[in-house]
């Protein structure tokens, strides 16, 4: 089949990219897990070690998130995956690039930044901190403090 210019511009623009289709698709399968959560963790790829898994807790226990809830993404995601998730408030990439999570900004080690209606929250891996108290102490005093403590 033969499309003129015409048609084939028309179909481009006025369909629904693949793309967008695709992570639409996986954003409503987490629907039910991201209800009434307010903090998205993101590490990526990682699988988290039993320490790491009871160090994050920790981390989260201490501040206290909204309604209690978080969730941990653990697997390849981009933003957009999440981003028509209305209660996520916080975003915390551990050992995560911007990049890799599909964003195009810089965001700075241990500093809330305010970005797309959320606070982001850049840090390194849960077992970098583990093997280094001074980050660890940094994360807490210049990033989650702020955000999380009144």
């Amino acid at each position: 089949m033969l499309f003129t210019m015409s048609e084939l511009l028309n179909y481009i623009f006025e369909q629904e990219p693949l793309f967008y289709t695709q992570n639409r698709m996986r954003n409503n399968a987490l629907m039910p897990e991201l209800s009434g959560v307010s903090v998205l963790i993101v590490i990526g790829n990682l699988k988290l070690t039993d320490a790491e898994r009871e160090q994050l807790d920790k981390i989260m226990q201490a501040c206290k998130p909204e309604g209690g809830a978080y969730y941990i993404s653990d697997f390849p995601a981009a933003w957009l995956d999440f981003r028509l998730t209305d209660a996520i408030r916080t975003v915390i990439l551990f050992g995560v690039s911007e990049q890799d999570f599909g964003l195009n900004i810089s965001l700075p080690l241990h500093q809330p930044v305010s970005f797309d209606g959320r606070t982001w929250i850049k840090t390194l891996p849960v077992s970098g901190l583990m093997d280094n108290p001074k980050m660890k102490a940094a994360l807490w005093q210049q990033a989650l403090k702020p955000v999380f403590v009144p």
